[in-house]
C-alpha cells in the first residue's frame, strides 16, 4: 500500500512539475517552461529591466522597471485579447510601446508584436508608428496626401 502511494505521488509530481512555483526555466530557444518569475533583461548596472511571471510556460504577467527599481508599468496577460509591452532604454525611458499576442506554434507559445508599435524619441515624443502582424512589420500604403499625382 505504501509503495502504491509513493508511486502515485511521484507520478503526480512528474506530471504537474511545470505547475509547481519556482520551477520556471528557459529552454535553449528562450521559451519558458515551468512556473515562477523570470528576469528577461537587465540594465548594465545589474538591476532588472523586465520580469515575467509564467504558469506552466504560459505568460501571466509582466513588470518593467526603471534603473532605480521603481516600476515603469505592469500588465496581466490576456490570452485572447490585446496586450501591451515596452522596450526601455538604459536610462529607464520608454523607447517603444507595442501590442502583442500569443501565437501557439508547434506546441509552444510565441509572444509576437501584432498591432501598432510606437517608437519614442528620448524626450518622450513620438518618433513613428509601425504596424506589425505576427512579429513582422507591415508596409502600409502612403497616406493620400503623400501619394504622387
Amino acid at each position: 500500500m505504501l509503495f502504491v502511494l509513493l508511486a502515485a505521488s511521484i507520478c503526480a509530481i512528474v506530471r504537474y512539475w511545470d505547475y509547481i512555483p519556482g520551477t520556471v526555466r528557459l529552454d535553449y530557444m528562450g521559451h519558458a517552461r515551468g512556473t515562477g518569475w523570470s528576469t528577461n533583461r537587465y540594465y548594465k548596472s545589474g538591476g532588472p529591466m523586465g520580469k515575467a511571471y509564467y504558469r506552466a510556460g504560459e505568460l501571466m504577467e509582466t513588470v518593467w522597471y526603471k534603473p532605480d527599481g521603481s516600476i515603469v508599468a505592469s500588465s496581466k496577460f490576456q490570452h485572447d485579447g490585446k496586450n501591451i509591452s515596452y522596450d526601455l532604454r538604459e536610462d529607464g525611458s520608454v523607447a517603444g510601446k507595442y501590442e502583442f499576442k500569443d501565437f501557439l506554434r508547434g506546441g509552444r507559445h510565441e509572444y509576437l508584436a501584432d498591432g501598432p508599435f510606437t517608437y519614442f524619441w528620448p524626450d518622450g515624443s513620438v518618433e513613428r508608428i509601425q504596424e506589425y502582424r505576427e512579429g513582422q512589420p507591415v508596409t502600409l500604403p502612403p497616406a493620400k496626401d503623400q501619394q504622387a499625382p
